[in-house]
């Protein structure tokens, strides 16, 4: 699939985490035919999940909703249930989905009916969630989830090997800092 290879292309070619997932939720709407896509990470203190990158139409719906975590209501979505329990979330029907009941006015104003929430996990930890919204209700179908499980994988490859990326820099920053201290 031609998205698929644009996706493991923006991955592989990152350079930080904002770079990739940027890449990653703009190759979505523009070639994914998704209408909207963000990423979010969690703030651990309060328990948000706060959007890193976005793209497409309507984004500055993220502005105007506060997405958590936690099980309070506004944490029992799609995107909140799909962090905590860390598989995807798909709602395919917003305007009769009880758990979107906090969103749901200001999405269907946007014109969304469907959305998908896949939460990245790496080393058995969620490091962030990819969500993904529809104007059609029913959109999230098989292959359309099988393509967001295959780009939530490429993220936690993308972000593990930066991080692996950063802690080599630190290591050799600190063997450098050694040796100049033992000249």
């Amino acid at each position: 699939h031609i998205l698929a290879t644009h996706i493991s292309r923006a991955v592989v070619r990152a350079a930080t985490r904002s770079e990739l997932v940027s890449e990653v939720v703009r190759v979505l709407v523009e070639e994914g035919r998704f209408t909207m896509a963000f990423f979010a990470r969690l703030n651990p203190e309060t328990q948000e999940l706060v959007p890193e990158a976005s793209f497409g139409d309507k984004t500055s719906y993220l502005s105007r909703v506060r997405i958590y975590a936690d099980d309070r209501p506004e944490g029992n979505g799609p995107a909140g249930r799909a962090f905590r329990e860390r598989r995807p979330y798909i709602c395919n029907d917003w305007r009769n989905d009880p758990g979107t009941m906090p969103w749901r006015d200001a999405a269907l104003s946007a014109g969304w009916e469907a959305s998908a929430a896949i939460p990245v996990i790496l080393h058995g930890e969620p490091r962030g969630l990819l969500t993904c919204y529809a104007t059609e209700p029913g959109y999230f179908g098989e292959t359309e989830v099988r393509l967001l499980e295959e780009t939530v994988r490429d993220i936690a490859f993308g972000l593990d090997r930066l991080d692996g990326e950063a802690e080599r820099r630190r290591a050799l920053a600190q063997l450098e800092q050694s040796e100049n201290r033992l000249r």
